[in-house]
């Protein structure tokens, strides 16, 4: 369950400049202004869902491995790493530490190991659950929508500087 909030709290910030952009809306300008408060609640709750393997891999080790290796974790891990950094560089005073660019090229790479993180494990689940089609649906939505925004402002942002 806590995979499943922390997807719509991902999902909502990882589209909030995009879906401001192209559907401006009251709602949509609230996302965007908010996205970093969405982003550290994505973050806690996936550390709630970090908590929750933690004890299963405590409690019942042998059925957390089964189908797992260690080095089946590493990708997982990679993004938790990510998660951590990005909420810990969310602050005014931690993004100007490490500066405008790194702090660019860490969010959005990061945005990304996580979407590709949510596609792997809900594209998996999918194949053996209709449940999950409608989520990789929304993933495949999110990623289009992003996508768009981004050629449309090149393209703004282009024909602006030629005109």
């Amino acid at each position: 369950m806590t995979a499943r909030t922390s997807f719509v709290l991902f999902i909502t910030a990882f589209t909030a400049s995009s879906l401001a952009q192209t559907f401006p809306s009251p709602t949509t300008q609230w996302l965007r202004i908010n996205r970093r408060y969405l982003g550290f609640a994505f973050a806690f709750s996936h550390l709630v869902h970090l908590i929750f393997i933690i004890l299963f891999v405590r409690l019942d080790p042998s059925n957390f491995w089964i189908g797992r290796t260690p080095t089946s974790l590493i990708p997982a891990s990679i993004t938790y790493v990510f998660i951590f950094a990005m909420a810990a560089t969310s602050f005014n005073r931690t993004a100007k530490a490490i500066g405008g660019t790194a702090w660019k090229w860490l969010h959005w790479l990061g945005s990304y190991a996580i979407f590709i993180s949510f596609a792997a494990a809900f594209g998996g689940r999918a194949a053996k659950s209709g449940f999950y089609i409608p989520i990789l649906v929304l993933l495949t939505a999110a990623l289009l929508l992003r996508v768009f925004t981004r050629f449309r402002r090149a393209k703004i942002t282009g024909s602006q500087a030629t005109g």
